[in-house]
């Protein structure tokens, strides 16, 4: 008893749309081979080339209109799909090549419900066999049934994880560099880190209030936004005006009082339009609403990356995220940071988060005062502390400590970058090491 090919559960758009997005931007087959394989195809010719994706990964090969027909033509398949215009019809019908992943479920859920009918129609004939044992036949289809349900996250043959790291691999190689994330602004950090916002990375700042982890987060996000890394800012402690305000200030070198006052200078209103005008165009997204879980974090994000392309986040600060939980404070930090992480991990964006410190730790210092605890510390990859030094600069510069307490990839022979923050101007600077600096 064979089902009816013709009424079997398919979308021949879906389809298409999958291989269409391969074919318009070979980075969408990492995304797609998540969730499908050769044989969830229900048209057979789309099966053969999705095959020729595989085929074409495994040898490192760039997967394009024209490999992809060199391999189908060796196999003697290319003109049993079409040809070439059969190729060009699927890329001219996918205007983008953003939803590959959303095509592969369609593509994965109809593959399932075709096999679930054909584990059902067998299970059907053998029901109807007298002859048949029940006892005997019943398991084996249990069994049948069972594997046809398809985990979200499933495993896959280790060439297909390894292609994208050797990819990786060999453009870093082609194209070397020290800084491989998003530049900070302040060298020190760069050096340490290899630059901010890495793909799948989340990093932590603490400190005691009054410190300045805000400012320096911002003037972090805000200058990857000036390189034309786009990414979003969630403030969740400070209001818009408030925050913008202290970047306004540092981009205009208008001081924050005077914006307060309105006492301002001849020639401040002039640095104040052209910074305003500058801000305006970054490619950054901001939000102080304070009504934030990381489940509404995660379906923004998901919109932003889909629309703009965002490569990083901010969230100042984690404590104030509404995620509910009935256990400890610390626990629901610990499950909020455990999120954040796997936002990063599965959107692949780089994460700057802001934290605060308990009581005890602002006394005692160091990573285990952090709020969240141990829970929070296995889910960040960087995490730093933002002090007071003990010394100022000749010109009354504050002296900061900024010391990473946990380095996942550091090589580096320290763990601490010292920063200087001027009065009346929300920003760092790196300090300059020479003692004449100092009082």
């Amino acid at each position: 008893m064979n089902i009816d090919i013709q009424s079997a559960p398919h979308s021949k758009e879906a389809e298409s749309a999958v291989i269409g997005s391969v074919l318009l931007n070979q980075d969408a087959f990492h995304e797609a081979a998540k969730h499908i394989y050769s044989d969830d195809f229900y048209i057979i010719r789309n099966q053969w080339i999705w095959g020729a994706f595989d085929a074409l990964v495994k040898e490192h090969t760039a997967i394009d209109i024209v490999t992809v027909s060199s391999n189908l033509d060796s196999q003697g398949k290319l003109s049993d799909i079409g040809g070439q215009s059969y190729l060009l019809e699927l890329i001219n019908d996918t205007p983008t090549s953003m939803h590959a992943e959303y095509y592969a479920k369609e593509v994965s859920n109809f593959a399932s419900r075709r096999r679930a009918l054909t584990a059902a129609q067998l299970l059907t004939k053998a029901a109807y066999d007298t002859k048949e044992e029940i006892q005997e036949f019943i398991p084996k289809y249990i069994t049948d049934l069972l594997q046809i349900i398809k985990v979200e996250n499933k495993t896959n043959h280790i060439s297909v994880e390894l292609s994208p790291l050797y990819d990786d691999i060999e453009y870093r190689s082609e194209h070397p560099q020290d800084v491989y994330g998003i530049p900070s602004g302040i060298q020190a950090i760069d050096d340490m880190t290899g630059g901010l916002f890495q793909k799948k990375e989340a990093m932590l700042i603490s400190g005691m209030p009054g410190t300045g982890k805000s400012i320096l987060a911002l003037q972090i996000g805000f200058h990857a936004a000036k390189l034309g890394r786009p990414g979003v800012i969630y403030e969740l402690e400070m209001g818009a005006i408030q925050t913008l305000r202290r970047t306004l200030s540092a981009y205009s070198g208008v001081n924050t009082r005077k914006m307060k006052s309105g006492r301002l200078e001849d020639g401040d209103w002039n640095k104040i339009v052209k910074s305003y005008e500058e801000l305006s165009n970054y490619p950054l997204y901001f939000s102080d609403a304070t009504s934030w879980s990381t489940a509404s974090l995660r379906s923004d994000l998901v919109r932003l990356k889909q629309l703009h392309k965002i490569e990083w986040f901010i969230v100042d600060y984690i404590r104030l995220l509404k995620d509910r939980f009935d256990g400890k404070e610390p626990e629901r930090i610990g499950v909020i940071s455990s999120a954040l992480h796997d936002i990063c991990k599965d959107l692949d964006i780089g994460l700057l988060a802001i934290q605060s410190m308990t009581k005890e730790g602002m006394l005692q210092g160091g990573m285990t005062g952090v709020y969240g605890g141990s829970e929070l510390q296995h889910c960040f990859d960087i995490m730093a502390i933002l002090s007071k030094a003990e010394k100022r600069t000749l010109d009354n510069a504050e002296v900061m400590n900024l010391k990473f307490d946990k380095f996942r990839e550091n090589d580096t022979d320290t763990d601490l970058v010292q920063l200087v923050k001027k009065p009346g101007f929300p920003a760092f600077g790196e300090l300059l090491k020479t003692k004449s600096q100092f009082k």
